[in-house]
């Protein structure tokens, strides 16, 4: 290591709050064990919405249109404006443990949860704010 470790400490707090952020996001996630490349996320998610959606057409679960005519459409145009404003602005969420984030889905009670990786954004859950707290971390875990 070409310098030591309390001066790499001042080096680093002599950055902007920008950029100490953006160094703090990169050290944590060097910490971090990579499991699962992008396609294979992104096939256990498939999995994941077919199962799901299975369960719809099955009857086992009711989506939210159900409750109200026209809930549904204003939740999903709301989850879709949430995740365009996450896409725009990753960095402005919530921070929560092991580099994940939050951003409140507007007028329901419901947060998207989400995290950083490289030049990707992984949506990990639409999760209500009391049902089953937590439930995500399991599948955050994959990555």
């Amino acid at each position: 290591m070409a310098h030591s470790l309390p001066e790499i400490e001042k080096d680093a707090l002599r950055l902007s709050a920008e950029d100490r952020a953006r160094l703090a996001v990169r050290l944590l996630s060097s910490l971090e064990e990579a499991t699962e490349s992008p396609q294979e996320i992104e096939k256990l998610w498939l999995a994941e919405a077919e199962r799901r959606f299975q369960e719809l057409c099955d009857g086992v679960v009711e989506g939210i249109q159900a409750r109200l005519d026209g809930l549904g459409f204003r939740f999903l145009s709301a989850v879709e404006q949430t995740t365009e404003r996450i896409s725009i602005h990753p960095e402005a969420g919530a921070p929560l443990a092991r580099g994940f984030r939050k951003r409140i889905v507007p007028g329901f009670p419901y947060n998207i949860i989400y995290r950083v990786w490289e030049d990707y954004i992984y949506l990990v859950a639409v999760a209500h704010h009391h049902r089953r707290p937590g439930y995500w971390r399991d599948r955050a875990a994959r990555r």
